[in-house]
């Protein structure tokens, strides 16, 4: 079976910070065609996929052009491996993960929910100046995504992502066995 695993939350949730977590011990082949991902590898491995670019801002998906949709749904039949990742807001959508289910992949959905304090502090520390109508659509985004997924009978984690990075990562690999491959 195809996994994608997708990190969804309002911004300042820890999305990059526990996709950062979750891929840490791995070395990274960067490719740019058709859109940018990189190979994650294990001892030699390629044992996972990341959508989209590492990167200090707008790391995972919001590295990604806005029109990158079209190009990643034809991508995913082509996956090397059956562990795909993703993190940030351009692929989380209705479309794109049902496009994935429709050519195999199981999506499981990781909804980063700290209380909105801590999102809002994350945000000012990073220096981010988001607007809040923005934010609470990025929020009410994450939940009806969320909602959707549950209704097509996809797992959904939900997630403070408020503890360690590593902890979190943790759990999640408990929750999705095939996140031990990153290990």
């Amino acid at each position: 079976m195809t996994r994608l695993v997708y990190l969804i939350g309002e911004p300042g949730a820890g999305k990059s910070t526990t996709m950062a977590a979750l891929t840490a011990r791995c070395d990274r082949i960067g490719r740019r065609a058709p859109f940018a991902h990189d190979l994650l590898v294990r001892s030699r491995e390629v044992v996972a996929v990341e959508l989209g670019r590492r990167r200090a801002r707008f790391p995972g998906t919001d590295a990604l052009a806005l029109s990158v949709e079209p190009s990643a749904r034809s991508w995913l039949p082509s996956s090397p491996v059956p562990l795909v990742l993703a993190e940030g807001d351009r692929l989380a959508t209705a479309g794109f993960l049902g496009a994935a289910e429709a050519v195999g992949f199981a999506p499981t959905l990781v909804w980063c929910r700290p209380p909105a304090e801590v999102a809002a502090q994350r945000r000012r520390a990073r220096g981010s100046a988001h607007e809040p109508s923005w934010v609470r659509g990025r929020t009410t985004k994450a939940r009806r995504l969320a909602a959707l997924a549950e209704a097509r009978g996809w797992p959904v984690i939900t997630d403070a992502c408020t503890d360690a990075p590593q902890e979190i990562g943790a759990r999640l690999a408990a929750r999705v066995p095939e996140l031990e491959a990153l290990t």
